[in-house]
């Protein structure tokens, strides 16, 4: 994947905790807590009844320095896929000029 593009959360279940998904410059993932957690979906965050971050799982699973970032990140009120945004620009559109 090019460095420039950033992971859309939606409803977590593209995302893995690993992927580059934190709006931060230069792109990055969360830091986890413990490195079994690697392979868990961004889902495992995100509370089904409420479509919130859940708390309690961030707590668990990320160092506390992300988690302003993580509660930072929109996420939708009903099941919507993930996608990937071109950071390099306010839109998150990717153009020509934005590639350079």
């Amino acid at each position: 994947m090019a460095r420039n593009v950033q992971i859309s959360i939606g409803d977590g279940q593209t995302a893995k905790l690993t992927d580059k998904w934190l709006p931060t410059i230069p792109l990055r993932a969360p830091l986890l807590r413990d490195e079994t957690y690697a392979e868990a979906d961004v889902k495992t965050l995100i509370d089904t009844t409420t479509c919130q971050w859940d708390e309690q799982q961030v707590t668990k699973m990320i160092q506390p320095e992300d988690h302003h970032l993580i509660y930072k990140i929109y996420l939708p009120q009903r099941s919507t896929p993930g996608s990937y945004i071109w950071s390099q620009t306010k839109n998150g559109h990717y153009s020509v000029k934005s590639g350079y």
